[in-house]
């Protein structure tokens, strides 16, 4: 009799877990990461839309393409680690860290400058990693006399996007780009996975309790277009301003949910169905200054319309992304990024070679439900340039304090977090 309740228990919770009327009830709210692109603009901290002057503008302002005088491959690789201290306010036994290390190939792409009809024309192919989504989250926690608790939620997957920019020259200090993004799997999977874990006690009579141990996977496979429409004014010799607008779209979601039970052993039970994600808008401007051929500084302010992030399930129900929670019960605001950065160029002319000093600092909310997180960082850059061979490494340090409360919430969780960032980059002007 024991073994049959036992076993109908379990059966119920897991049955729960995986046919619940919405599932999002169930996962925590996903952490992700927008990642911009090319070692230049992150040696800037990222204030590069009034710049936008290497192949990398196809993802910060497609307007200021038109800058490249030359053809140009240029390549990008990423090196990232962070650090989470974690902190459980209900329940806990303790605090408890992660630490994460990933690489990635940040940015590729080919361009090429053109005459068309007295005007100059740039094209560009390229490929973008945009969103990272590594996460791992593990803690220990008492709800019970008889035994600890165990959950872990574990996270991993990307979404990047190939894209075809096209700048055109509208006036002679006025230039207009486009980027058409492909959000696909053409160079592997395009989408992410989240497990959810937990191992713990659960209460039959006063007296008698049996361990639950249960893991639900969620995996998403993501398609979609969108468009980066981008201006660049020249406004005198030394003041350029620019302008990027990131259309909102729509994306197709593949959903695989698969429950796994580990006591007893029954077998995996899954479900696949197609989903709806809607992707935000967000726009940007940004300044340079040019006080020399040697000296600029630039400003950025880029907002994004996180409240529009919202995930329609098959039955047409409506969910935050950012919270998990239905989209009426969430209350996500939309970020502003401020962003401020500085170059100095070393030049040589007798040996032609040109040795960049960039610094940045920033300011880059992430959103949550309520007030964003507030996320802060410093980056420094620097590299060589030696005929049509151009190296280029930057740095970036980002942290935050007391952040991540709307994750697992239900154990009063927060964190701190550090993360470093390092770019290289290679580009060869032909």
């Amino acid at each position: 009799m024991q073994t049959i309740q036992y076993m109908l228990v379990i059966f119920g919770l897991s049955v729960n877990l995986l046919y619940a009327d919405h599932p999002y009830d169930n996962m925590e709210s996903l952490t992700f990461n927008p990642i911009g692109s090319g070692a230049r603009a992150l040696g800037m901290g990222g204030a590069f839309i009034g710049i936008a002057d290497d192949a990398t503008a196809a993802s910060w302002n497609p307007g200021g393409l038109i800058q490249l005088k030359a053809s140009e491959f240029s390549i990008v690789a990423d090196f990232s680690r962070w650090k989470e201290e974690n902190s459980i306010h209900m329940n806990s036994r303790e605090s408890f860290s992660n630490s994460m290390s990933e690489e990635n190939l940040n940015f590729l792409s080919l361009t090429s400058p053109f005459t068309f009809m007295e005007r100059n024309l740039v094209i560009s192919l390229n490929y973008q990693h945009l969103f990272a989504f590594k996460r791992e989250q593990r803690l220990l926690y008492s709800q019970s006399e008889k035994n600890d608790s165990q959950y872990l939620v574990t996270q991993d997957g990307k979404l990047s996007a190939l894209g075809l920019a096209v700048c055109f020259q509208v006036h002679s200090n006025l230039s207009v780009g486009l980027t058409f993004n492909f959000w696909n799997d053409w160079f592997g999977t395009n989408g992410w996975e989240q497990t959810t874990r937990e191992k713990g006690p659960v209460k039959l009579s006063p007296t008698n309790y049996f361990l639950f141990d249960a893991a639900i996977t969620h995996q998403y496979n993501f398609e979609g277009f969108n468009m980066n429409f981008g201006i660049s004014w020249d406004v005198t010799d030394q003041f350029t301003c620019g302008f990027v607008l990131k259309t909102p779209f729509r994306a197709n979601l593949e959903h695989t949910t698969q429950l796994t039970s580990y006591s007893p052993k029954y077998p995996p039970t899954s479900r696949k169905y197609s989903e709806k994600l809607d992707m935000p808008l967000s726009c940007g401007v940004g300044v340079a200054y040019r006080f020399s051929d040697n000296w600029t500084l630039s400003g950025d302010l880029y907002v994004t319309d996180w409240p529009d992030f919202i995930i329609t399930d098959p039955n047409g129900n409506q969910f935050s992304f950012i919270t998990g929670k239905e989209d009426h019960l969430s209350n996500v605001k939309p970020t502003c990024q401020v962003r401020l950065g500085s170059e100095y160029l070393r030049i040589n002319k007798r040996l032609e070679t040109i040795i960049p000093f960039r610094a940045g600092i920033f300011y880059d909310p992430m959103p949550s439900n309520g007030s964003p997180d507030d996320y802060y960082g410093f980056s420094l850059g620097s590299g060589i340039s030696i005929g049509s061979y151009v190296f280029d490494i930057a740095y970036q340090y980002r942290f935050a304090v007391n952040v991540g409360k709307a994750k697992l919430k239900r154990f009063g969780f927060s964190q701190d977090v550090e993360e470093g960032r390092c770019y290289g980059s290679f580009i060869f002007h032909f």
